[in-house]
C-alpha cells in the first residue's frame, strides 16, 4: 500500500521540483535584469528578454505543480514587467528596476515554503 502511495506521489513531486527549479532560474534572471536596468546598461534588453521567458516558464511550471494562484500571478507579473521594459527603452528607470526587483522579492518569499525553504542563493 505504501509503495502505491509513493508511486502516486512521484509525478507531483517531480512537477514541484521542476517548478521550483524554474522559479529559482526566473528569480535569478529577474534580479540580473533589474540590476542591468538600474545601471542603465546598454545590454539591459539582453537581460530582460531572458527574464521574461524564464518567468513565463516558471508560471507555466507553477500551474502544472498546482501552486497558489497568487504565486503564478507573481511570475506572470515578472514576465509582463520584463517584457514591457525590453520593448520600451525609455521606461527603464530606477523605479522600474525597483518594481521588477519587488516582484522578484515577492516571488522568492512565496516559493520558500513550497520549495522547502530553498532560495536562489541556496539553489
Amino acid at each position: 500500500m505504501a509503495s502505491l502511495l509513493v508511486a502516486l506521489a512521484l509525478p507531483a513531486l517531480a512537477a514541484d521540483e521542476r517548478a521550483c527549479a524554474a522559479a529559482l532560474d526566473s528569480l535569478d534572471a529577474a534580479y540580473e535584469a533589474a540590476v542591468a536596468v538600474e545601471q542603465n546598461a546598454d545590454n539591459a534588453v539582453f537581460r530582460l528578454m531572458p527574464a521574461a521567458l524564464a518567468a513565463e516558464k516558471a508560471a507555466d511550471q507553477a500551474k502544472l505543480g498546482d501552486w497558489p494562484a497568487a504565486t503564478v500571478r507573481t511570475f506572470e507579473s515578472i514576465a509582463v514587467e520584463a517584457r514591457d521594459l525590453a520593448a520600451t527603452p525609455e521606461a527603464r528607470t530606477p523605479e522600474a528596476a525597483r518594481t521588477l526587483r519587488g516582484h522578484a522579492d515577492t516571488g522568492e518569499a512565496e516559493i520558500a515554503p513550497i520549495c522547502g525553504g530553498r532560495n536562489r542563493n541556496a539553489a
